[in-house]
């Protein structure tokens, strides 16, 4: 049992390293596209929207991603056109199990787990999405895409307990949902929303 608080700990601190390690860069970056720095991230409403339209090649739904289930490549903008949402979940996380379940139960979109956790590999999350029956690609987070989604969100979109997730709409814009459980119903109002 207190492998799950350690593992927390050590996420935290990853995610803290990452942003630190690059402080120069996230300034630069901060003034070519609209992101949401560290230092502002507490400021900004969870569910704020995001345009990315002119972001440079740092975007992290350009990044090469592999699917764990069927070890195939993919960019999450190959699904231009497409409502497409990104969990960011943890294999040890219980909350991003239920979290996950919900997905399953939607239909018409495009469905994408990241595994931000540094200390899990594509083995343990190929292991965990065929255990619980999931059919959509999970992936094990690239560092500098859990860095760049960082430096966009702040540090909740890699806080697995709090189930975060992305919406990216059509124009593929995004808006980073509100915090906690969601269920089926509260998912298929949020993606009517938009961005």
């Amino acid at each position: 049992m207190e492998k799950k608080p350690i593992m927390l700990v050590i996420v935290v601190l990853f995610g803290l390293l990452l942003i630190g390690c690059n402080s120069s860069q996230t300034m630069k970056t901060s003034e070519q596209s609209p992101t949401v720095t560290s230092k502002s991230a507490a400021k900004v409403d969870s569910s704020s929207k995001v345009d990315t339209s002119k972001t440079k090649a740092r975007d992290w739904k350009q990044a090469e991603l592999t699917d764990a289930l069927t070890g195939k490549k993919f960019k999450i903008s190959d699904h231009k056109r497409k409502v497409v949402l990104v969990q960011s979940f943890a294999v040890w996380c219980p909350k991003c199990l239920q979290q996950s379940k919900e997905m399953s139960k939607l239909t018409g979109v495009i469905r994408v787990s990241l595994d931000t956790d540094p200390n899990e590999d594509l083995a343990k999350v190929k292991s965990h999405a065929t255990k619980n029956g999931f059919d959509w690609p999970f992936v094990v987070s690239p560092k500098a895409v859990t860095k760049a989604l960082i430096d966009q969100f702040g540090f909740g979109v890699v806080n697995a307990p709090s189930e975060p997730i992305v919406l990216i709409c059509k124009d593929q814009t995004t808006r980073f949902l509100k915090r906690g459980l969601k269920s089926v119903t509260d998912l298929q109002e949020e993606i009517k929303k938009g961005c």
